[in-house]
């Protein structure tokens, strides 16, 4: 932990709060060590370690400043996504995978929004 990584800790256990040795633990209160990935002292995100490495792979398509508005189904696979782009409505579809990057309260609305019949049912790691 960072020089300031720990004077914050040691501070929030001088102001009564608990130190939580594992934040995602059974208990989320109190402070501590945030788990991060970090290489060669920058942190790393998703893009950097693993989109980067694949984006010249020929079956890999990015588009990003898109919002998905729908999921397209054929029965219960995906095959597509409809999304807003600089004001137009666009749609991608696929034989392949279809991942869509949505924020954690955005992805079952996305999902509501995709609604098949019958309904669509989803385990969501998120």
């Amino acid at each position: 932990m960072s020089p300031m990584g720990k004077a914050w800790v040691k501070a929030a256990q001088q102001a009564g709060y608990p130190y939580n040795e594992d934040l995602n633990g059974a208990s989320q209160e109190g402070f501590g060590r945030a788990d991060a990935n970090v290489a060669d002292g920058e942190r790393q995100s998703t893009s950097s370690t693993y989109l980067e490495a694949a984006r010249s792979r020929p079956n890999l398509r990015v588009i990003s400043g898109a919002q998905a508005t729908r999921i397209i189904l054929k029965g219960i696979r995906a095959t597509g996504v409809e999304y807003l782009r600089r004001g137009r409505r666009e749609v991608v579809e696929t034989d392949g995978e279809v991942i869509v990057g949505r924020g954690r309260g955005q992805f079952p609305q996305l999902l509501l929004l995709s609604a098949s019949d019958p309904p669509l049912i989803c385990k969501s790691t998120v």
